[in-house]
């Protein structure tokens, strides 16, 4: 069974398996290589912690939109987690000061 989830929960999909194993899928996309860093919003980094043994990220690089084809690779909440990717802060949440 797989959902589409709303914006805004820190996921794209829900996953519930035959086997019973519940998954949080969220999915970054680019035309260009494996190695082109994704950004992440707080609230998805935030999910990805709270959930990173159920968490997966499926990455999709090299897109090919004539030929409809291209790559991916999987990461786990873990292995994101793991001191092996750099996680570096670029959006911030700007309001009109009270005065």
């Amino acid at each position: 069974n797989i959902e589409k989830q709303k914006d805004g929960v820190g996921y794209d999909y829900m996953v519930n398996t035959e086997d019973g194993n519940l998954y949080y899928i969220e999915i970054k996309s680019t035309t260009s290589s494996a190695s082109t860093p994704f950004y992440m919003s707080h609230n998805e980094r935030a999910f990805m912690k709270r959930k990173s043994e159920n968490y997966r990220l499926i990455r999709f690089y090299d897109l090919k939109q004539k030929r409809r084809n291209g790559s991916f690779f999987i990461l786990t909440g873990n292995e994101l987690e793991s001191g092996s990717f750099d996680f570096k802060p670029t959006n911030y949440e700007v309001s009109r000061k009270l005065s």
